[in-house]
């Protein structure tokens, strides 16, 4: 079974999703790839693989395409602020999809009048989260990221019209791609399952 999907749900959710399949389908071998949504979508496109997660919205087709699951994106730090703080913080920034990146500076540009202090910069949302929770600066990070550390101070980003700045996960796929048993399979149990229950409670 050939998927793909970005580094995030890879790490907090494919280690459980992919166990619980494999116990009712004990000779399945996988092939998981790691790449951004961008990138997802284009090997879904050139059908190398199978299913393709990813955290953009999209204009994939309708009946080639279901929502998985849905979080909240905040603003993240080791002691205790204000969203109204943060042009006077110092920010630990990171390297994201464009999709994304996009998304949190029309966020910013909505909210605040002054560019973010960028103290540190990183290359993931991981290593983001750890300069966070050692006292480096503020995250704006997904949800999924801070339930293991729940001493972190954490607010939901919220549009100027009072709705909260959500990340949907989509799995995406090519119908004619997945016409044998095994791949059915798969989409079946995806639909019939709780997504957010394979996300890792640690």
């Amino acid at each position: 079974l050939r998927i793909a999907a970005p580094a995030i749900i890879v790490k907090y959710y494919f280690p459980k999703l992919l166990g619980e399949f494999k116990k009712l389908y004990p000779k399945v071998k996988f092939d998981v790839h790691v790449a951004r949504s961008s990138d997802v979508e284009s090997l879904v496109n050139s059908m190398e693989i199978h299913f393709g997660f990813i955290r953009n919205e999209n204009d994939w087709p309708e009946d080639e395409r279901f929502m998985l699951s849905s979080n909240h994106v905040c603003a993240v730090s080791a002691k205790p602020f204000k969203l109204i703080d943060l042009p006077n913080m110092v920010q630990v920034d990171y390297d994201t999809d464009k999709y994304y990146k996009n998304m949190l500076d029309n966020w910013w540009k909505e909210t605040f009048n002054d560019a973010p202090i960028v103290g540190t910069r990183v290359s993931n949302l991981d290593m983001c989260k750890e300069m966070v929770f050692n006292g480096l600066g503020y995250g704006i990070l997904p949800s999924i990221l801070i339930k293991e550390y729940p001493q972190l101070y954490s607010i939901p980003l919220m549009h100027k019209d009072g709705t909260i700045l959500l990340r949907r996960t989509w799995l995406i796929y090519k119908k004619e791609n997945i016409n044998l048993l095994l791949p059915q399979a798969f989409e079946r149990f995806l639909k019939e399952s709780d997504f957010d229950s394979f996300q890792r409670n640690y």
